[in-house]
């Protein structure tokens, strides 16, 4: 083998993103960043999100309009989860939901931003590592809402 060859590090937990459409998902951003096509990347990732969002929304037998705006589903997901801020918070666990979220709205406003399904001039160059944490980042956001929509049900 090639030496110089680096298969690039996504991190999967399978048997928690159990949708065979988020796990094709999943190889098609590891074959993105082989050919370091890392815009694809950052829109796969927030589809993850998205999709993650909709199956807890789902698996709580409640509606959200279908209108792509991952927000709306964080929010309503919170909501079902009971993740919305209290008063009763230790102040670490404010500022932890706080980092979920605005690694939510990072991820999709980078997407809208460099989406390979955009054409536009205000584009954030993506390197590898960023198009890696990225794609990692989606991953573990969506095995916790996952992890909390299981002890929510149970």
């Amino acid at each position: 083998t090639n030496p110089s060859f680096k298969q690039p590090d996504v991190n999967v937990i399978k048997d928690k993103i159990d949708s065979g459409y988020i796990s094709s998902m999943l190889e098609k951003a590891k074959d993105d960043l082989m050919d370091k096509d890392y815009d694809s990347v950052v829109t796969k990732a927030r589809t993850i999100l998205e999709e993650v969002f909709i199956q807890v929304i789902e698996d709580n037998n409640e509606v959200v309009k279908n209108n792509g705006k991952i927000g709306e589903y964080r929010a309503k997901v919170h909501e079902i989860l009971g993740m919305k801020k209290s008063n009763d918070w230790d102040e670490k666990i404010i500022k932890l939901v706080g980092f979920l979220n605005g690694l939510v709205s990072t991820i999709a406003e980078l997407r809208n931003i460099n989406s390979d399904s955009h054409g536009n001039s205000k584009r954030t160059r993506i390197n590898e590592a960023e198009a890696e944490l990225i794609i990692n980042s989606a991953v573990t956001l969506g095995n916790y809402y996952l992890k909390v929509n299981d002890r929510h049900n149970n």
